[in-house]
């Protein structure tokens, strides 16, 4: 990672930069991002549910009918699953990482979900309008299959490189020791 004057560790040709750690520290890595990713598939399950059952709900519904078509159904269950995923996230996934600065935080965290919302939702409404699949079957397997998959990966990303990323929990918690 970096040496004491914050210089990249070198690898040497051929070799990946994780390669150039030392065996200890790339495991601890290698485990941290495992559990990382455990954990945001755990509450990317619940966010999932919670989307996939207003999705269908207002699919079906009177409700639905009054909302709109498959992108404003799908825009309800994403703002809904969002708010499930940031609690997951800041409280259980990343909770090593998480920041003093609450709102700033959820702001980041909001900004990469609308990015895996636009992921998403692109890839429902080409397949819906674009290219003529308007089943239900057709409209869940685009938004709830493809464009999520695709939405989580961009997402998980995001969120493990700036959102939450581990030097922002490591400055909050010396901030603190100096505040006291």
């Amino acid at each position: 990672m970096t040496q004491s004057d914050e210089r990249p560790v070198a690898a040497a040709p051929g070799m990946a930069a994780d390669d150039a750690l030392p065996t200890p520290v790339r495991d601890l890595r290698r485990a941290s991002l495992v559990g990382d990713a455990a954990r945001f598939s755990a509450v990317g399950l619940i966010s999932y549910i919670v989307d996939l059952g207003i999705f269908n709900l207002l699919r079906v519904s009177a409700a639905g009918t009054v909302l709109g078509g498959p992108v404003e159904a799908k825009t309800a269950g994403v703002i809904a699953a969002t708010i499930v995923a940031w609690l997951g996230s800041r409280y259980w996934t990343f909770r090593s990482t998480g920041r003093r600065d609450i709102v700033r935080e959820f702001v980041e965290f909001i900004v990469v979900s609308l990015a895996g919302y636009l992921v998403n939702v692109i890839v429902l409404a080409i397949s819906h309008y674009g290219f003529g699949f308007t089943s239900l079957l057709a409209d869940n397997i685009a938004g709830n299959v493809v464009g999520a998959g695709m939405g989580a990966l961009l997402r998980f990303v995001l969120y493990r490189r700036w959102v939450y990323r581990n030097d922002r929990g490591a400055a909050a918690a010396l901030r603190e020791k100096v505040d006291n």
